[in-house]
C-alpha cells in the first residue's frame, strides 16, 4: 500500500502529520510519500529523530489556505500541496 499525504494543512503544519505519516509506515509496513514544503518536511522528520530518507518528500512550495476555493487551487496553484498530491495519485503514484 501507498500513502499520498498533503502535510501542510492543520494545526502545527507538518509536525503533527508527519507524525502519522511515521506511525503508519510503522503499523502498516507501507510506502509513504509526504507532499508539502520540503524543508519544513525535513525539520519535522529530524524532530521526531527519524530517517526523511524513509520516507518519499515532494516539494510544493504553495500554501492552500481554507479560504482558497478548490477550483481555483486546481487551476491556479499548481505547486500547492493539494495539486501535487492530486496530481501524483492521477499519475498512479
Amino acid at each position: 500500500m501507498r500513502l499520498i499525504i498533503d502535510v501542510m494543512s492543520g494545526d502545527a503544519e507538518p509536525l503533527e502529520a508527519v507524525k502519522g505519516a511515521f506511525r503508519a509506515l510503522d503499523e502498516l509496513s507501507c510506502q509513504i510519500t509526504l507532499v508539502g514544503r520540503e524543508e519544513s518536511i525535513k525539520s519535522a522528520i529530524k524532530e521526531i529523530s527519524r530517517d526523511e530518507n524513509e520516507v518519499r518528500i515532494v516539494n510544493a512550495e504553495t500554501v492552500v489556505t481554507m479560504e482558497d476555493d478548490y477550483l481555483v487551487v486546481i487551476k491556479s496553484k499548481k505547486d500547492s500541496s493539494m495539486s501535487q498530491g492530486l496530481m501524483l495519485l492521477r499519475d498512479g503514484e
